[in-house]
């Protein structure tokens, strides 16, 4: 009876081992990766091996298929050292080897290795007032990549947009990332409204590489951050796990300014009660506070999608009578035959009727499938009946061949 081996070995560089090793006590994979031998049921099949730091970028992980392994032995060539290595991000191999592992310990892994390898002294403090404007402002930026360097708000002309934020002290301070020469790497606004504490926007120089840490000082400091990093995603927060819909109104002791910064999540201003808030309450239209230069906009500019409970330019929304609510058209089909909109996730294509129809029968109306139907037919035979026909005009020569006498 032929034996059959129930562990595997997993083989990891000497480099590798020594950044795994700084990451064990807060990260499952590391912990997985550091132990050599495993059950193979808890693996992949065709799983790689040899996993190492990428020779071509220090923030990758390098490794080989079992099908490379087996090439490059056959033709004696070094397995660590060979170009023909597999090179991908940090967050993407372990699924090419485990089984199981939970989406947060991969984006654990994933940014602390990226973090470790980029090497970035890095330390977080929480600022106040007017030297607010100053970690806006572009000068101050570690690079202007990523989110951060897309911020609208970071030039000169912005610092006058800003008095929302400095002269609510009691309410609003923000959240800076800075590196050992005071260069800022992220900065996030948080909202001290008593018993609830809320981060908002995380901006940085590479979300990928450092929306982690600011999620993870949230956690630790009891912060409810942003669900999605999205200016339009206003009602939906996240703490240690937990996703939360939360409508939320904070009450300003300084609200009437000449101008205004560009606001993510509380973008809806109450100039008569000095409030702003995440949501545009029913029956009211508060004014928009989400203009790049500094303005005050009208109230109508944004609506809700019921579907999805995010904003989104008012000329985007459709109603769907089908459900009764108005949602964004992105998620919809526009059905000819009904003359409506229809939820994407409620709609078939029918490639007879070549248009739209509910995926419920209860809901598709036959008199009107059977007309289409029979209107298509009719236009069938009438495209083909007025189909030129090209005849070829014989030659006299084969006229006269072709005479019976």
């Amino acid at each position: 009876m032929a034996y059959t081996r129930k562990t595997t070995d997993l083989i990891t560089s000497n480099d590798l081992d020594y950044i795994l090793h700084q990451m064990k006590d807060k990260s499952e994979v590391a912990r997985l990766l550091l132990k050599q031998r495993h059950p193979v049921e808890n693996l992949v099949d065709d799983h790689i091996n040899y996993i190492s730091i990428s020779s071509t970028d220090k923030t990758k992980i390098s490794y080989l298929t079992p099908e490379r392994i087996e090439t490059l032995l056959s033709k004696g060539e070094d397995l660590w050292t060979s170009s023909k290595r597999f090179h991908i991000k940090p967050g993407s191999f372990i699924s090419k080897i485990f089984k199981g592992v939970h989406p947060r310990e991969v984006e654990i892994f994933s940014n602390l290795f990226r973090n470790i390898q980029s090497k970035i002294e890095m330390d977080f403090r929480i600022i106040k007032g007017q030297k607010i404007r100053d970690f806006y402002h572009h000068s101050t930026y570690y690079s202007e990549n990523g989110s951060l360097g897309a911020s609208c708000m970071k030039y000169d002309v912005c610092q006058e947009y800003l008095d929302l934020y400095t002269q609510n002290t009691d309410t609003i301070s923000l959240l800076i990332l800075i590196d050992d020469q005071c260069k800022l790497i992220g900065r996030s606004l948080l909202w001290d409204l008593g018993d609830t504490k809320i981060m908002d926007r995380i901006y940085t120089i590479n979300d990928e590489n450092f929306q982690y840490h600011f999620k993870k000082w949230a956690d630790d400091n009891g912060y409810w951050y942003k669900k999605e990093q999205r200016w339009n995603n206003t009602l939906f927060f996240e703490s240690k796990g937990k996703v939360d819909y939360k409508q939320i109104d904070i009450t300003l002791k300084n609200y009437d300014f000449e101008s205004y910064p560009y606001m993510d999540t509380f973008k809806f201003i109450d100039f008569k009660n000095g409030r702003i808030s995440n949501y545009q309450p029913h029956g009211v239209k508060f004014n928009t506070i989400s203009s790049a230069e500094g303005k005050v906009q009208p109230p109508d500019i944004y609506s809700l999608c019921e579907k999805s409970k995010t904003y989104h330019s008012s000329d985007s929304i459709v109603f769907v009578p089908a459900r009764g609510i108005n949602v964004c058209s992105d998620i919809t089909v526009y059905s000819d035959i009904y003359d409506t909109y229809i939820l994407r996730e409620d709609a078939f294509y029918d490639q007879d009727l070549r248009d739209w129809v509910y995926q419920d029968n209860d809901l598709n109306n036959e008199i009107l499938i059977k007309q289409k139907k029979d209107s298509q037919k009719t236009n069938t035979w009438f495209d083909l009946l007025s189909v030129p026909i090209e005849y070829e005009i014989p030659s006299e020569e084969s006229l006269v061949d072709t005479q019976p006498f």
